[in-house]
């Protein structure tokens, strides 16, 4: 199965992409990050981030692990935002990552990368970043972070017109994945 991360910060469309490609049968992982903070609540006490951040990691990677072994008979997966992206928030927030991970694993663990362009900054009741500058700060950081671990994120451009954007998206993406491989 070909596995993909969807990244980018905060409004870049990622979950819209995402509704997208499960509306067409493509296998999917939905944000997990925003359900853990639907459930947990956002509190920037560290060691509630550090509980946070650990709950997001361990979740998205067993469900990635569960659907990476399942045998769908599809052979096409597309997470909304990776692994990686928790690092990305643990470092800022917290100045480490809180918990083990494997580095080498975690540079291999997807066939490719796709960075959605960013439009314009909504803000909404779980959303952590708290303005347009910090969501385009997350944005770059997580980019350059998925660089450091050896991925070449794929640029997906934005649709001037929000109508079918998500669906040009998504087909821009397919276009650029070549037996199960992004096109580099």
């Amino acid at each position: 199965m070909a596995r993909y991360a969807l990244i980018g910060g905060s409004c870049s469309g990622k979950s819209s992409v995402i509704k997208e490609a499960r509306g067409r049968g493509i296998n999917v992982v939905e944000e997990v990050a925003r359900g853990v903070l639907e459930e947990i609540g956002w509190d920037y006490a560290a060691d509630k981030i550090a509980t946070i951040q650990k709950a997001i990691f361990f979740r998205q990677l067993n469900i990635e692990d569960t659907l990476f072994l399942s045998d769908s008979g599809k052979d096409l997966v597309f997470m909304d935002r990776g692994l990686i992206d928790v690092l990305v928030y643990s470092k800022h927030f917290l100045g480490y990552v809180p918990f083990e991970y494997d580095l080498e694993k975690l540079s291999k663990r997807y066939d490719g990368v796709f960075a959605l362009d960013r439009v314009p900054y909504k803000r909404d009741a779980i959303r952590i970043e708290r303005d347009e500058q910090e969501a385009n700060f997350f944005h770059n950081q997580i980019i350059e972070e998925y660089k450091r671990y050896r991925y070449n994120p794929i640029i997906v451009p934005t649709i001037k017109s929000e109508e079918g954007a998500p669906a040009k998206r998504l087909d821009f993406i397919l276009s650029k994945i070549e037996n199960g491989k992004a096109k580099t």
